[in-house]
């Protein structure tokens, strides 16, 4: 993973409309909020920006009001997870909680890297694993069709047939 965090860093005195900026800016839809050590103090992701603003708050109201009010609403902090955590762990806990994202951190509660949902799913390509061909006489895929209906054909590894689906 390994990303350049500073990217996605706001402070307690930022405003919201910094915020929105850092979002904006980091195009991954959240933003950390840190001490001048790193520590990892919230988050706020840009639905909680969003929902700041439709409560009516200003765009120059402080990050500390607007993540008490998130700690609220959400009963707890933010996810973490250590340095050490497994990619599975981390998908896991991504869906047990219906997030993008997981800030990691060092056993001081600093903020040392971030865990996307979007950077995993780049890491799994599918493999293209059929071929669906549909309709037709055949008369493409001659010789192949020559002594077969278009839907059952050899491949490298046998006959492969395909019940006809409608009339």
């Amino acid at each position: 993973m390994k990303i350049d965090i500073s990217a996605y860093i706001i402070r307690l005195e930022d405003s919201l409309r910094q915020t929105m900026s850092c979002i904006d800016k980091n195009g991954s839809g959240i933003a950390f909020i840190v001490d001048d050590e790193m520590h990892l103090l919230g988050t706020l992701s840009d639905g909680d920006v969003r929902r700041a603003i439709l409560k009516g708050l200003s765009l120059d109201v402080k990050v500390s009001d607007v993540s008490i009010e998130r700690e609220k609403e959400v009963g707890h902090g933010p996810i973490t997870a250590p340095l050490e955590t497994s990619h599975a762990a981390l998908l896991r806990l991504m869906n047990d909680h219906g997030i993008r994202h997981i800030p990691i951190i060092d056993d001081q509660q600093r903020l040392v890297d971030v865990a996307s949902l979007t950077d995993f799913a780049k890491e799994y390509e599918l493999p293209l694993t059929a071929v669906v061909m549909a309709g037709g006489f055949g008369s493409r895929l001659r010789p192949l069709t020559d002594n077969t209906p278009n839907r059952c054909f050899m491949s490298g590894t046998g006959q492969f047939c395909k019940e006809r689906l409608s009339g």
